[in-house]
């Protein structure tokens, strides 16, 4: 078998099995490991990058730290999540009452499709990061995506653009941290 089509098929099989992140648990160690205040202890390696359509958060899973990244055995997570309020703020200044002001009633926002609009936000996250993640993600280190307002309205080829960019962002940065922390120990 020759590489070239070793490698397809590691790719193919790479983006028929992507593991996602299902537990709020997972979710909250991600997000504690990319936020600045969270890592105070500077054993968890993880960043953030946002763009106006999503954060991009990355973390390196606490079995992983040390390894080098890149060559871990273990394969990359994912997680993508859109909140109600996310939704309820994109579509508040639509919601009018009969006399034209806004509606400060949580029972009137609740009437509109948020759940249709937060559905749509993570079905387009998943595709563009089955998409982009084969190329790019790195094993032991787990991902969450969150949607913001504008992931909507942006253009897909922006959308990729973005997750791409924001992927090599934070990978740069773990890596430069993840560097930092081995020459602290040493």
């Amino acid at each position: 078998m020759s590489p070239t089509r070793t490698k397809q098929a590691l790719i193919k099989q790479a983006r028929a099995k992507q593991v996602m992140l299902k537990q709020r648990s997972e979710f909250l160690a991600v997000k504690s490991g990319s936020s600045k205040s969270g890592n105070s202890s500077g054993s968890s390696s993880g960043s953030s990058w946002g763009t106006p359509g999503f954060l991009l958060q990355a973390v390196v899973r606490q079995d992983m730290i040390g390894q080098q990244i890149g060559e871990m055995g273990s394969d990359a997570r994912f997680g993508v999540t859109v909140t109600n309020h996310t939704i309820r703020r994109m579509i508040a200044p639509q919601m009018k009452t009969k006399n034209n002001k806004a509606s400060s009633n949580k029972a009137d926002l609740k009437r509109g499709p948020i759940s249709v609009l937060r559905n749509k936000m993570r079905r387009r996250l998943k595709e563009a990061l089955r998409q982009i993640a084969p190329d790019l993600a790195q094993p032991g280190i787990d991902y969450v995506i969150i949607g913001r307002q504008a992931c909507l309205s942006i253009d897909y080829a922006d959308l990729l653009k973005d997750l791409e960019k924001s992927f090599k962002k934070v990978h740069r940065r773990i890596i430069s941290s993840s560097t930092d922390t081995d020459q602290a120990r040493h």
